[in-house]
């Protein structure tokens, strides 16, 4: 009996579905014809293979699960350089994906706030993973977080930040030397990509959060593995449309669950601790998460404890992992690329010398800086990121959208467009000698944006870079190099995060 109701409302959703399909066809025709009055605007292309209902979900299914960017770079070649593909749902779910950077000032610049944004679809998606911290509010509650945070980028406190740098940096050196004695060692080498991560972990954690986590020595790095199961998950959420909080339901991923319990216990831990603190040890750290309890506590900003919760996750994203994946991917370049590693030595033999690091000699290492951005060019570490459209408009290029949909762009495939940048595929630094890396006279201020473009451009730029800097720096000044493990490549993976499926396995050797 139970059995047969199933099916019967199996039936009935699939029947009012179907209705609701046409309904909307309909009413699309109509739109259609509306735009069509306001003349030189066009449809933008379909990725073809779209079905009631399922949008492009059995298109989707037949590409790689941890790399969608070979197949888009695919259809951006047949299509153009915007193009349409539907996730499941009554209606469907519709992304508007491009690599014109033209379309990219349009929503993240020229008609940011007013006409695009971060719309309810993609804020309930990450809302358990991202609450309503800065990547996942728009208006004054952004504004709000932002706020917080200014002081952390200022001139004064980077100066400050290098010995932090540098002390984590010489910690990630004592622990590569016991690594190099364990077994794992002659067999893989070490996974330099984990290691970045417990050292951007916990560097972030102290210049932003006034705490020590010392992940650096653990034996296993058990935040960097939650991080990565919650990440995947909250994002691939999408490529099920509206359906997701029902599949969910119906089959719960308790891995996910358990990794985002651990972390949210982990993120909460550091909010206690300080919390704890009184106000004379508050007033007295520089760090942001005091500052913002300090105001709490006297009134001038007004934050709950699930708000604290909130900055704390989404500021070790901005601290941690995008820095982590710079690192990750820049090793990586140097060690297939030992003619510019011995550049960047040169440099740092001729500006740095014999003296100690500081904010004001780091800033002199150009060609460093040029290596960094190259990184950046090709492995930007969020790959993929966008706004939903508040109302019916028109994109450059006079491509008409429907409130509702969200426009995404690429810029792991933006980065590497010929039109722009000579032997896109290829490792250039000196390609940075014109501005954005692009071919003289070519430049676009939105197609070279590994910090993304607009009001919502990443604060803490600069803060990358010099820790980055500092890293490598100290890493080759110590005669250390590192060359990928015998017989290892990487392999993409897609997600928030632009990591290597399977780590960055390198062997330490001696220059």
């Amino acid at each position: 009996m139970l059995c047969s109701l199933c099916w019967l409302l199996l039936i009935a959703v699939v029947v009012l579905g179907l209705v609701y399909y046409v309904i909307q066809k309909g009413k699309e025709r109509s739109w259609k014809r509306k735009m069509e009055e306001v003349g030189g605007v066009k449809d933008i292309p379909v990725l073809p293979g779209d079905y009631p209902l399922l949008g492009h979900l059995t298109t989707f299914m037949r590409y790689p699960p941890d790399n969608h960017f070979e197949k888009h770079a695919e259809t951006f070649k047949e299509l153009g350089d915007s193009f349409i593909i539907k996730a499941p749902g009554v209606p469907s779910r519709t992304y508007v994906l491009t690599i014109n950077p033209d379309v990219v000032k349009h929503i993240a610049s020229s008609k940011f706030g007013s006409l695009f944004e971060k719309g309810e679809k993609m804020q309930r998606q990450y809302l358990q993973f991202l609450g309503h911290g800065i990547f996942n509010v728009n208006g004054e509650e952004w504004k709000k977080h932002r706020n917080v945070t200014g002081t952390l980028f200022h001139t004064k406190s980077l100066k400050d930040y290098v010995h932090v740098f540098a002390t984590n940096a010489h910690r990630m050196f004592t622990k590569f030397e016991e690594v190099k004695k364990g077994p794992e060692y002659v067999a893989k080498g070490i996974d330099m990509q984990d290691y970045f991560m417990r050292y951007t972990l916990d560097s972030f954690a102290e210049i932003g959060f006034g705490v020590k986590l010392r992940s650096i020595e653990e034996q296993v790095n058990h935040f960097a593995i939650a991080f990565d199961t919650v990440q995947t998950h909250t994002e691939r959420r999408g490529r099920v449309g509206e359906f997701w909080p029902v599949l969910e339901k119906l089959k719960p991923n308790h891995d996910y669950e358990q990794k985002l319990k651990y972390m949210n216990e982990t993120v909460n831990n550091i909010v206690q601790q300080r919390m704890s603190e009184n106000d004379e040890t508050l007033r007295a750290s520089t760090d942001a998460l005091s500052s913002i309890i300090m105001d709490t506590r006297t009134n001038q900003l007004s934050y709950t404890e699930e708000e604290f919760r909130d900055f704390v996750m989404n500021f070790l994203i901005a601290g941690r992992d995008t820095t982590a994946m710079l690192l990750t991917w820049t090793f990586y370049y140097l060690a297939v690329n030992p003619d510019v590693e011995k550049k960047v030595v040169d440099e740092i033999n001729e500006v740095i010398g014999e003296e100690a690091l500081n904010f004001e000699n780091i800033k002199k290492l150009t060609y460093l800086k040029w290596v960094l951005q190259e990184s950046l060019r090709l492995k930007p570490p969020v790959p993929v990121d966008g706004y939903t459209a508040l109302e019916d408009d028109v994109l450059p290029g006079g491509l008409r959208i429907k409130k509702g949909w969200e426009v995404y762009y690429i810029s792991e495939i933006m980065h590497k467009r010929e039109e722009f940048f000579e032997s896109p595929e290829q490792f250039i630094p000196e390609r940075f000698k014109e501005p954005n890396g692009c071919k003289a006279g070519m430049n676009h201020p939105a197609v070279y944006i590994p910090f993304h473009y607009g009001p919502r451009t990443c604060l803490g730029r600069e803060m990358a870079y010099e820790e980055a800097k500092i890293m490598i720096c100290l890493t080759l000044q110590k005669g250390i190099r590192f060359r990928l493990h015998k017989d290892f490549e990487p392999q993409i993976k897609q997600s928030i995060i632009l990591t290597s499926k399977n780590g960055m396995w390198m062997d330490m050797i001696s220059a």
